[in-house]
């Protein structure tokens, strides 16, 4: 949300009467009440608040920033409208910010979407009913027997599965050394050490077929010796 808040490049926004534009709204109204306080307490401090005048406001205005840039972009109405702005952008300079579900879905069927940085101000869904009510023990078993069936996690595989992008090209420059990378290395190391392991083989078995010749000669007659002819010489010394 930091990086978002400081780069100047990328415009984005997000849809107008959700839960995602309030809780912005939310934010920077709490940045500005917060500014608020420092600025009284750094002006009107006593002797015993003066620890409070500092000249830099100790608060990054992140918030304030992001709710600025999706208002002058503009909130769309629907999530729909806010992908295709992402989709017609062709130099990849917009962001269309949304439930963290829902973007995951689109990316997983779209090669031309990606989903950057980690959720952020996640909430739990709940069902509501009237207090008391019996309907909370029925909708609680409920759901717990469909967990003990798997049945959230049969949805997820069904509606959220990464391996439907395994279809779309990588042109992802940043992923650094990998294996596919480093496939041919792999295989040349794998060549060079099978073609030296059939050299060692063939060295051992010339060096076994071939018997060795053990002649004991004396100084004289080594000296006269070819020695291409003989393997090896046991000189006898004579005294």
């Amino acid at each position: 949300m930091e990086a978002l808040a400081r780069q100047a490049k990328i415009n984005f926004t997000t849809t107008k009467d959700t839960s995602i534009f309030e809780y912005f709204n939310n934010m920077a109204k709490a940045e500005d009440e917060l500014f608020r306080v420092w600025k009284e307490l750094t002006l009107n401090s006593t002797s015993d608040q003066s620890k409070y005048r500092v000249w830099d406001y100790p608060i990054k205005e992140q918030y304030t920033h992001i709710l600025q840039v999706i208002e002058e972009t503009g909130p769309v109405s629907r999530a729909e409208e806010g992908i295709k702005k992402v989709l017609d952008n062709e130099n990849g300079e917009f962001a269309f910010i949304h439930d963290a579900s829902e973007i995951r879905y689109e990316v997983y069927h779209s090669c031309d979407l990606t989903e950057v940085g980690e959720p952020f101000a996640e909430q739990p869904y709940a069902i509501a009913v009237q207090q008391g009510s019996h309907l909370q023990d029925e909708i609680s078993r409920a759901i717990l027997e469909l967990q003990k069936d798997r049945y959230f996690e049969a949805l997820s595989a069904q509606f959220w599965n990464s391996s439907a992008r395994g279809i779309c090209p990588n042109d992802n420059d940043s992923e650094g050394i990998t294996l596919q990378s480093l496939g041919g290395v792999f295989i040349a190391t794998l060549i060079g050490l099978a073609l030296a392991m059939i050299a060692l083989a063939a060295e051992v078995m010339y060096y076994k077929r071939t018997p060795s010749k053990v002649t004991d000669i004396t100084a004289k007659m080594a000296l006269k010796l070819d020695k291409d002819h003989v393997s090896r010489i046991n000189v006898t010394p004579v005294y």
